[in-house]
């Protein structure tokens, strides 16, 4: 039996790492590539399958391309937050507003909250 399927879900990914066979089983991965001055062209790319073990981990293998398993929102945030934390100067009430938008953006148990809140502590902007 031949079964070809394509799916935009990580967990089906993640459920289907146990049962795939290298010996019988394959994985390609359609994805957009530049084409010079015309539009992208569609490039079919057989890839090994790597187990990745949960869902937020296939978010940001080869399979998703995404640099972050969350909206694209959080990402912009953190990658703002990132670069205060890289450039080292950001006054305080542009720190305040980042801070409440990552408030909103994130859980309480995001680890980036120890990196963020360490950071801010030695900038002084909080205790």
């Amino acid at each position: 039996m031949q079964l070809v399927c394509a799916t935009h879900s990580p967990l089906v990914m993640a459920s289907a790492e146990p049962l795939f066979d290298p010996e019988t089983d394959a994985w390609f991965d359609l994805d957009l590539v530049p084409n010079g001055a015309g539009p992208p062209r569609v490039a079919l790319t057989q890839r090994p399958l790597v187990p990745t073990g949960n869902a937020s981990d296939w978010l940001v293998s080869e399979a998703f391309d995404l640099d972050d398993p969350g909206s694209e929102e959080r990402e912009v945030a953190l990658g703002r937050a990132e670069a205060a934390m890289d450039d080292g100067h950001m006054d305080l009430g542009a720190a305040r507003e980042l801070h409440e938008e990552l408030l909103r953006l994130l859980p309480e148990t995001d680890s980036f909250w120890m990196r963020w809140r360490h950071f801010g502590r030695r900038q002084g902007w909080w205790k």
